[in-house]
């Protein structure tokens, strides 16, 4: 098959002579098609041989170079570094490369300077990033645009620019942004900023919540008087970031009214334009979604659609058509009146905080995994009188339980297999089993999706043991 070729944009950071990309995952790979497509000279580097798929060894023996070793060296002739969300600023690599005087960039900041169109809608937040996301997609589509949604969610940008490779009438980037690509950017410019939240997360890679913020703030250091920064009024790290913005600024909030945004009155969404009297958006009580969380994530889409040019009609109408992703708050089934709850893309403690809040106490918390460094102890508190037991799993099992169990029951259950049987011979009518880990999954499962679908298969499994089909 032909690669596709695009024209490039002759920016500096395009002109140079050659390319080396660290990590062959799916970033990595499709920053190595887009630096193919723009006729640059690149070759693949990973220090983790054991997790290179044969399709990117198929592709890199086909054409360019690859070294694939845990001792590798840069290439000699690199002139530019491109790291995969995955590696961090301070991979030994990156600090070579910086020692030589090399520009890095990621694979966000590579995308950046090739995609065709008008600069991207942006969203980042320790919690709500892939729902918001999808929320503005669906809410562009409905209104007659063509939303290409790509970055953390799953296709990364170099990849979508490929497939898009000429600007359409009606094209809008809609680009779901980590930390880990924020750490990166230089020229990064989206014309719409999103920040949901700011809470304790990926603290293993970044240090401090501190650093971890000024992060996230990344995301609208570039903007200017022509652009928009959305934020979370309720927040007061997001509020702290909005201050040094040049950007205009529209909130939201679940607390009280905003100059201009998106707040909850009752039950109801308004939304208020400058200078004028607040319009009625939307009854949370249509909402196909659980939680005060959702209602804010869905405020912050509205937001950005409302910037887009989407009309409250067309607002409202897909909002409240709107259902969250799997692994997301996900209904798994009921069983003898318990109902299963998969959340487990809530892979840091704020979400699964929030997850448990969605629900009016009884709650058999399955959590755990792969620990990032996350303060267990700041939610202790919180959890009792929601919680009726916690069955903990993987790495951080041990850890949790020593913050958790004064105040909170806590099973220690080593796997997600032992925590369903035991949670499931312990709740009563009424209870709700939930799986919201506050961990990453990668002690035990290859993501959180495969967590997610154990979940999944496992009551799908019970429910056949049992007879037991209730919807």
């Amino acid at each position: 098959m032909l690669e596709p070729t695009l024209s490039n944009p002759h920016h500096p950071d395009l002109q140079l002579g050659h390319y080396t990309v660290l990590g062959a995952g799916k970033s990595g790979m499709a920053a190595v098609m887009l630096l193919r497509a723009l006729n640059l000279q690149v070759a693949l580097l990973d220090n983790d041989p054991d997790h290179v798929d044969e399709e990117a060894r198929r592709m890199m023996d086909s054409k360019g170079s690859a070294i694939f070793d845990s001792a590798a060296r840069l290439p000699e002739e690199t002139q530019a570094l491109v790291l995969s969300p995955g590696v961090s600023i301070d991979h030994r690599l990156a600090k070579a490369a910086r020692d030589k005087n090399l520009r890095i960039l990621g694979e966000l900041e590579l995308a950046s300077l090739a995609a065709p169109g008008e600069r991207p809608i942006a969203v980042t937040g320790t919690n709500g990033k892939t729902t918001v996301t999808m929320m503005i997609d669906t809410i562009l589509r409905e209104a007659g645009m063509h939303p290409v949604t790509a970055g953390n969610i799953g296709l990364p940008w170099s990849r979508a620019i490929l497939e898009n490779p000429e600007p359409e009438p009606n094209l809008h980037w809609i680009l779901e942004v980590s930390s880990f690509q924020l750490e990166t950017i230089r020229y990064f410019h989206p014309h719409v900023a999103i920040l949901l939240n700011i809470t304790p997360d990926h603290l293993d890679r970044h240090g401090t919540i501190e650093h971890y913020a000024d992060l996230k703030g990344r995301i609208t250091e570039n903007q200017d008087e022509n652009d928009v920064l959305i934020i979370n009024q309720d927040d007061s790290r997001c509020l702290k970031i909005a201050r040094d913005t040049r950007a205009r600024v529209l909130k939201y909030s679940t607390i009280r009214p905003v100059d201009e945004g998106c707040y909850l009155e009752g039950d109801l969404v308004m939304f208020q334009k400058a200078g004028m009297k607040p319009k009625r958006l939307f009854s949370i009580n249509h909402l196909q979604m659980e939680g005060l969380h959702n209602i804010s994530n869905a405020m912050a889409a509205a937001c950005a659609a409302y910037v887009m040019g989407a009309g409250r009609k067309k607002i409202a109408s897909a909002i409240k058509g709107f259902s969250p992703n799997d692994h997301r708050m996900q209904y798994a089934g009921k069983i003898n009146d318990v109902r299963y709850i998969n959340d487990s893309k809530a892979t840091n403690i704020d979400a699964m905080l929030s997850a448990v809040k969605s629900f009016n106490g009884q709650v058999h918390l399955i959590a755990g995994g792969h620990d990032k460094n996350s303060p267990f102890i700041l939610v202790a508190e919180q959890l009792a009188g929601r919680v009726k037991a916690a069955w903990l799993i993987g790495e951080a099992a041990n850890i949790i339980k020593g913050s958790w169990s004064a105040h909170v029951s806590c099973q220690n259950c080593i796997t997600l297999e032992v925590a369903l049987e035991e949670s499931s011979a312990a709740a009563m009518p009424g209870d709700v089993v939930l799986l919201s880990p506050g961990c990453a999954s990668f002690d035990q499962f290859d993501s959180y999706v495969e967590r997610g679908e154990f979940f999944c298969k496992w009551v799908a499994s019970y429910q056949q043991k049992t007879g037991c089909f209730e919807s």
